[in-house]
């Protein structure tokens, strides 16, 4: 069997970038941008996609161990937690969300379930915003049909769902709910060593 190449294009002047030139002025900063290419090039088998295949608990763990990196360089968060962090952290907004677009690739978790409220919004919109800015990769899991995405309730939601179609593709997922599926078998092991 011949030996597949695949090729990953960079721009001539891709770590003259200003944005590149920010991340790996940060500490760590040369890391995450390592990480990144290796996630570029990971993706280049797949049509630029990558794959949670349920070895690890988490995508971002698994991604992590995909790529040979510590786990700790790809974060998996959700807005509650962004939230929270946001108005009870000791860290000004602007340099967390900074921070949050410093990592080479995002995962946000149940994207949508965050609470409505105004001020939730704007942060919402801030970090999406950001990370659309730095053109880095964004996951968001979500359970909001295709459809409620490109017609949303009112234009704050407008504005944070048109960059998220933008910067994500759609891969709709079914099956059974692994979280029920998990509670099962704990149940049954319960069950097993109650006997």
């Amino acid at each position: 069997m011949a030996k597949r190449y695949y090729w990953l294009k960079l721009k001539a002047d891709w770590f003259s970038d200003k944005r590149i030139k920010k991340l790996r002025s940060i500490a760590g900063g040369d890391t995450h941008t390592i990480i990144y290419l290796k996630m570029m090039l990971l993706s280049l088998k797949d049509e630029r996609k990558l794959y949670f295949e349920g070895v690890e608990d988490n995508f971002a763990s698994e991604i992590a161990l995909a790529l040979d990196e510590d786990a700790e360089n790809v974060k998996l968060t959700n807005f509650a937690t962004i939230l929270n962090s946001l108005f009870y952290g000791s860290e000004n907004r602007n340099e967390y969300i900074v921070r949050l677009c410093s990592y080479p690739l995002l995962i946000l978790d149940d994207f949508g379930m965050e609470r409505g409220t105004e001020y939730g919004l704007e942060q919402v919109y801030n970090v999406i915003d950001s990370r659309y800015i730095s053109k880095k990769p964004l996951i968001a899991t979500t359970n909001l049909t295709p459809e409620q995405l490109r017609n949303p309730e009112d234009v704050p939601h407008a504005r944070i769902y048109g960059r998220l179609l933008e910067m994500c593709v759609p891969v709709r997922f079914t099956g059974g709910d692994f979280r029920r599926i998990t509670a099962q078998q704990k149940m049954e092991r319960l069950k097993k060593l109650m006997e």
